[in-house]
């Protein structure tokens, strides 16, 4: 049977479900399009991507658990974060905004500085459009996007994946700022042409 794509709801009762089959505890963290999707920046995902660190209970139950939760919601889950593909900046937990408490779990948006590292180098024109929904918001700065990626630009060839190199990824980087720098000056034209009505 195929499954769905996720809408927050959706989503949510993933969370809950998960949350009342676990008897376990630890920190549950939503990542790319189902952090994106319960935070209201697009309506669907295909996939629930999450991270968890548990602090008692031991992985093969949270796996029962999640298994069973996935066949009665019906969503396709899976583990991955932009750890499994690139460095993250110093401070990634501080920077992950606290979200719900269901059961023992507690769940949190996956920092949107690595989340948005981890789009612009994969760089298609979905992940594009997430990150700059992001600078709209505030979640995350170009400024903040650039000094993250120095600060791991030293790590990228011994913690990133081998198909990343630092050139390539700088260059994606340099592009999305000139990219996020010229929206933003078109959003602000927009604006003031609308107050001139």
């Amino acid at each position: 049977m195929s499954r769905r794509d996720a809408t927050r709801p959706e989503i949510a009762a993933f969370l809950r479900e998960l949350g009342r089959r676990f008897r376990g505890s630890g920190a549950l963290y939503l990542v790319g399009g189902s952090m994106l999707v319960y935070q209201g920046y697009r309506p669907r995902t295909a996939d629930i991507d999450y991270r968890v660190e548990l602090t008692s209970g031991d992985d093969g139950l949270f796996i029962q658990a999640l298994r069973a939760t996935q066949r009665a919601v019906n969503l396709n889950v899976e583990a991955a974060s932009p750890a499994d593909f690139i460095p993250l900046p110093r401070g990634w937990k501080d920077r992950s905004p606290f979200l719900i408490q269901e059961g023992g779990l507690v769940v949190y948006a996956f920092d949107p500085l690595s989340t948005a590292l981890a789009k612009i180098e994969r760089g298609q024109e979905r992940d594009i459009d997430d990150v700059l929904a992001l600078c709209r918001t505030g979640a995350v700065g170009v400024d903040e996007i650039m000094a993250g990626f120095e600060e791991i630009a030293p790590r990228i060839e011994t913690e990133a994946l081998p198909r990343i190199r630092e050139d390539d990824f700088r260059r994606k980087v340099d592009a999305f700022v000139r990219r996020a720098r010229g929206a933003v000056l078109w959003d602000e034209r927009d604006d003031t042409e609308k107050g001139k009505g």
